[in-house]
């Protein structure tokens, strides 16, 4: 990758290329990886602060024209320039880009993006495609919708954690949590007539780009204009969590599932006024959740190893 021209991120009515960086996620030392590729390719940076979000770095750089805005840093960070370009009704118009710097960066490896060089060339050379888009009461997700034991261990997992212990830090939290967690009442209704689902949950996944493991890989196709549903109704013994670690699609396959399909879903609780429920990492709360999703409605360059037909679904 050596020799690669620089050229200029600006255009004449302001920035047209720009890499929202959150400096902070994963171990906090990628940071000075990115602006070095970032300037070999013409991308100009904009960090994200305790002050500033990824949002609002995101929402400023589209105002001033940029059409491809990349996050640099994990999920969340991912999720929050998804958000600026939603909101601001730049769906069609401004082309995303992911630089995985996170602790998980779970949606980079399911559109086969492994590390931040890969990420450059992804951007300049990788396939463009129209990926779907979640929306959960209006929040825009691309990943995964999920409440339950996960969604509360990941909101108590510490930014120091995650420094310290990488993936591990969600693992050990939610061993922490498994203790005295207790089942969510839910109803989930397929509001396309696709089918419904009542009981206690202690894990609902509704995926677009993430599956579920044991259902024999970790993608889901995000482009089929479907959410993938999975509700745990049980736990595992303690030592099956831990499992998570070494073997995760041994130790979920050995979780009670119940799987669903839809294009539009509604999750109420009727034990509690609010839960817990993380959107790509962001936590918000609420009793009903209205999921739909809006197919094929951002474009996104993905690496060779992507193939939104992988999942296990038949």
């Amino acid at each position: 990758m050596t020799g690669c021209p620089v050229t200029d991120p600006r255009t004449p009515n302001g920035v047209d290329r720009v890499v929202v960086l959150n400096p902070a996620s994963g171990s906090g030392d990628r940071g000075s990886k990115v602006e070095e590729f970032a300037r070999r390719f013409g991308y100009e940076v904009r960090e994200t602060s305790p002050d500033r979000t990824g949002f609002e770095v995101a929402t400023e750089a589209i105002r001033e024209g940029a059409r491809t805005v990349v996050a640099a840093g994990g999920d969340g960070t991912l999720n929050e320039v998804v958000a600026a370009v939603y909101e601001a009704d730049a769906l069609a118009d401004v082309e995303l880009g992911v630089v995985p710097t996170g602790t998980g960066n779970n949606f980079a490896k399911n559109v086969g993006i492994e590390g931040i060089e890969e990420a450059f060339t992804v951007l300049e050379r990788g396939e463009r495609r129209l990926i779907d888009l979640g929306l959960a009461n209006g929040r825009p997700f691309l990943n995964s919708c999920v409440c339950g034991l996960t969604a509360d261990a990941s909101a108590k997992t510490t930014a120091e954690e995650k420094r310290r212990l990488g993936v591990l830090a969600y693992v050990v939290e939610t061993l922490r949590e498994s203790a005295e967690f207790s089942p969510i009442d839910l109803r989930i209704d397929a509001t396309d007539g696709t089918g419904s689902w009542t009981g206690p949950a202690y894990v609902v996944l509704v995926g677009n780009a993430r599956g579920f493991p044991s259902l024999g890989g970790a993608q889901a196709d995000a482009e089929d204009g479907l959410l993938d549903v999975t509700v745990v109704e049980a736990l595992p013994p303690n030592e099956v969590i831990s499992s998570l670690v070494s073997d995760p699609s041994r130790a979920l396959g050995l979780l009670p599932t119940s799987r669903m399909r839809s294009s539009r879903l509604t999750l109420e609780v009727t034990d509690q006024e609010a839960i817990t429920f993380s959107l790509d990492g962001e936590v918000v709360s609420g009793s009903t959740i209205e999921v739909e999703v809006l197919p094929r409605a951002l474009t996104l360059p993905v690496g060779e190893g992507y193939d939104p037909d992988s999942d296990a679904w038949s």
